[in-house]
């Protein structure tokens, strides 16, 4: 996989270099060489997360626990105007 060499050579020179090395990653193979997880929405930092048991360990419990989080906001936010046209205080148009 080419995530998986990109994310190797990126931890080979975090390691050699010494210099910090920022990615946006969706992808749960790069995230297990992090070894510091920042949550940003709308460019704000709002949560900062070392990776459950290690990046060794790998991190897929986390992600699950976190993407499920994230679909319990989203539920809540989709569902509010709904609630809000059943009780007539949102028409439709």
């Amino acid at each position: 996989m080419n995530v998986q060499i990109v994310a190797g050579y990126l931890s080979k020179g975090n390691e050699e270099i010494g210099k910090t090395i920022i990615t946006v990653a969706r992808d749960s193979v790069m995230a297990r060489k992090a070894r510091r997880i920042l949550r940003i929405e709308d460019g704000v930092i709002i949560a900062s997360m070392a990776p459950a048991g290690g990046p060794s360990q790998g991190i897929d419990t986390f992600y699950v626990d976190m993407l499920r989080a994230r679909i319990e906001k989203i539920d809540g936010k989709l569902s509010e105007p709904g609630d809000k046209f059943r009780m007539r205080r949102l028409k439709g148009g």
